[in-house]
């Protein structure tokens, strides 16, 4: 971020100093894209348990951002960072209050169905596709040991959140 503070400034004070053109061209795009993207997403970052939302998030709005240029340099750079959304870390996203209770459940299901031994500990960047719902990246074979404190391979899954019908919801 620091970098990125500097680069605001030079921007600012630009007329100041004898910028060539073309530099200047690259420190507006690099400052909008510090203003528009990067900002929010430094700002959280330091809240663990909304780790795996934002970065696909993230990536979402490098789909989206209009200066292709950047959003390829960007979205590539933090495609080499998708830990966490590895089957280990993507059990954080329990814990994050905006993920919406539906999507939380589906989560748990996915957490109680069959385990397969087979799957990648790391998303192929190449293949990863950012439109995905959280919920497909909790599998059984990591996520439910990551969550649960080491040497209890007697507990289950119940004190999980579990889809009842309460007669209230009507």
């Amino acid at each position: 971020m620091t970098k990125a503070i500097y680069a605001v400034k030079i921007f600012m004070f630009r007329h100041q100093l004898d910028l060539p053109a073309r530099e200047g061209g690259g420190l507006r795009r690099l400052c909008l894209f510090i203003s528009l993207a990067y900002v929010k997403q430094w700002n959280e970052a330091m809240v663990s348990n909304r780790a795996p939302l934002n970065d696909l998030e993230f990536l979402r709005l490098l789909e989206a951002y209009p200066d292709k240029e950047v959003s390829h340099t960007a979205s590539t750079a933090l495609k080499r960072h998708l830990w966490y959304l590895s089957e280990d870390l993507v059990g954080l996203g329990f814990l994050d209050d905006r993920i919406p209770k539906d999507t939380k459940l589906k989560m748990v299901q996915r957490l109680q169905s069959p385990a397969t031994k087979k799957g990648p500990k790391r998303f192929d960047p190449r293949n990863f596709n950012p439109q995905q719902p959280i919920e497909l990246f909790v599998t059984r074979r990591r996520t439910k040991r990551s969550l649960l404190p080491r040497n209890t391979s007697r507990i289950g899954v119940s004190h999980l959140p579990q889809e009842r019908s309460s007669g209230l919801d009507q």
